[in-house]
């Protein structure tokens, strides 16, 4: 097996928005935070009602927040991934032992495996974790040969499995 691996993909801008909302509106910090929002807003409401003192109406503002959110959210990840080029620019990415390089038209970072928090994978791509709030860095399993994927495998051995 090779020492290091090159892969030149693009991820379309509608893609990348698409898996980054996914990632973040399905994370469990997430949903147990919307969750907790409505249960405490329907007690206010329910409290509010029994009471009379008009509690009521902070739950009702409460419970339009936590329903709007996560209809809200793709919107506001669309803008931020249209905004960061380097979300949707053609990439080639090298990984070896030591880390990750990626240079896209106008720009190229270099990343230790240290630097990620953990990583996982789907069918479809790895997801390396850049940050505790979902984040991550998206590699296509369509840009790689089984092999290279085995090679992305191994360098991440040391990175927690998320």
């Amino acid at each position: 097996m090779a020492e290091s691996a090159t892969i030149t993909y693009q991820i379309p801008e509608d893609v990348t928005a698409r898996v980054v909302c996914r990632r973040i509106l399905l994370r469990p910090r997430f949903l147990l935070s919307v969750g907790a929002l409505i249960v405490l807003s329907l007690v206010a409401v329910v409290v509010g009602l029994a009471l009379g003192n008009g509690v009521q109406y902070a739950g009702y503002v409460g419970l339009i927040y936590a329903l709007s959110k996560p209809l809200v959210m793709p919107r506001v990840i669309a803008r931020l991934v249209r905004s960061h080029r380097q979300l949707t620019d053609e990439k080639r990415v090298t990984f070896a032992s030591s880390g990750i390089s990626a240079a896209g038209p106008d720009w190229k970072t270099e990343l230790p495996w240290s630097h990620f928090r953990g990583w996982s994978e789907d069918d479809s791509y790895f997801y390396l974790l850049i940050a505790d709030n979902g984040l991550a860095s998206l590699l296509p399993k369509s840009a790689m040969t089984p092999e290279q994927q085995g090679l992305l495998r191994t360098c991440l051995a040391g990175v927690p499995l998320k």
